[in-house]
């Protein structure tokens, strides 16, 4: 298997591979993959929250909902990863366009890392109608990284609106590109102790389970909020196989179309890339890092590890639970600083850093967010603003979206431009 996985670990950098990803800035990508979701639904949003291990009634009880300030099952802002449909006003790529996003991936080879995400949320996801999206590079950054000779920043954005043209969110992916050879070298001379646990340890585990503070029905209210650490942490392990499996049953981590057996081989005929064989000398998709230690191994890494996007869900989880019913998540950013290798556990805190009052009027709350590893190693931070009622103003505001973007082209557009 090791020789298999070294073969691909020899891509490069290029000038010419380089302004071959230039020319797709701004191209709206095309969708060959179906989405999750067709629509969004009660079940399928339970689904989702379960996987990452939120039970909330507010996204999981339709009579609960139903009684919400919301008036139905809110969906969780992530949720929005397992939905969308091409945007049908689209039109055909020029003759430019096609030359540039066609011909394979430019950085195919070039070890990508999930970094980080950033979000903004302007409405619910309705349940029953389709959402449809528009997503495309929106930059190529170059820079030196302690990991390898060289690395590239993609930030990859994404704008999202129903079937009736509301807008409902914009959602900004940084991947980075590292070559191979240089990340597997260093990886392989990093020493990490395998997560084990003392009894004390786990009962510490169990007792923050058993007491995991989530505010529900009970209003927050502006006024009542003030700076400093947020009283209450959330624990989020140990980290094992299951917990991906979970993952993957919500709906999360579908872009390559992962799927079994003959349909496996369907997709390895499309992506034969994404495919290496195991030990035994099947095939297997590359994301098998994310379940598969000896596999993680190879590629250069001790262990495997999760999936960016499930810490990031950890984090607004932390979120809800503070702001409650009653509150907006309105702005949230989340960056991965380390690994969390299978076995490890992770304690999500939070702080107030500031607090203001906005036109129409909107009363806004700022915190920091932070993951921690039972090592004591921070291994995510994160950002968010959420919109919380005030004694002057019991209903939320909703935001609306920026640059007075009333539809997808102009929201594209607007957020092509800024990045």
């Amino acid at each position: 298997m090791t020789q298999d996985v070294s073969a691909h670990m020899q891509a490069r950098f290029t000038p010419e591979k380089i302004a071959a990803m230039r020319a797709r800035v701004g191209v709206p990508a095309k969708q060959h993959i179906p989405p999750f979701n067709s629509q969004p639904h009660i079940d399928t949003i339970r689904h989702f929250a379960k996987s990452y291990g939120d039970d909330n009634p507010l996204f999981t009880d339709p009579a609960y909902g139903a009684g919400s300030p919301w008036g139905q099952v809110l969906a969780p802002l992530h949720y929005l990863n397992t939905l969308g449909e091409r945007d049908l006003s689209l039109p055909p790529w020029t003759e430019e366009q096609k030359a540039a996003m066609t011909g394979g991936d430019p950085f195919r080879g070039i070890n990508p890392l999930y970094s980080g995400t950033s979000w903004e949320w302007w409405r619910p996801i309705p349940l029953g109608r389709r959402i449809f999206l528009r997503r495309a590079l929106t930059g190529v950054i170059e820079k030196e990284s302690k990991l390898s000779q060289r690395s590239v920043q993609l930030p990859d954005g994404t704008a999202y609106a129903d079937e009736t043209g509301q807008l409902l969110a914009w959602r900004e992916i940084l991947m980075i590109h590292n070559e191979k050879g240089a990340v597997a070298k260093a990886h392989k001379k990093q020493v990490v102790d395998e997560a084990r646990y003392s009894d004390d340890e786990l009962a510490e585990i169990d007792d923050a389970y058993a007491n995991e503070f989530r505010r529900g029905a009970d209003p927050l209210y502006w006024e009542d909020v003030t700076e400093g650490p947020i009283p209450h942490r959330m624990v989020k392990g140990p980290f094992t196989v299951t917990d991906i499996i979970f993952w993957h049953v919500g709906g999360n981590e579908t872009l390559f179309n992962l799927s079994p057996l003959r349909l496996g081989w369907q997709n390895r005929q499309k992506i034969p890339k994404l495919y290496v064989p195991n030990r035994t000398g099947a095939w297997e998709a590359n994301q098998r890092i994310h379940w598969d230690t000896e596999f993680a191994q190879a590629m250069g890494n001790p262990y495997a590890y999760d999936y960016g996007a499930m810490r990031e869900a950890w984090l607004a989880h932390f979120v809800y639970n503070w702001m409650g019913d009653h509150g907006w998540l309105w702005r949230f950013h989340s960056s991965l600083r380390k690994f969390n290798y299978l076995g490890d556990t992770t304690w999500i805190t939070g702080s107030v850093i500031g607090k203001h009052e906005l036109d129409g009027p909107c009363f806004a709350v700022d915190l920091a967010l932070s993951g921690t590893s039972q090592r004591g190693e921070e291994t995510t931070i994160g950002t968010a603003t959420v919109l919380l009622p005030s004694r002057r103003q019991e209903k939320v505001l909703l935001p609306e979206p920026p640059a007075g973007a009333r539809d997808l082209e102009s929201l594209f557009l607007s957020k092509i431009v800024q990045g």
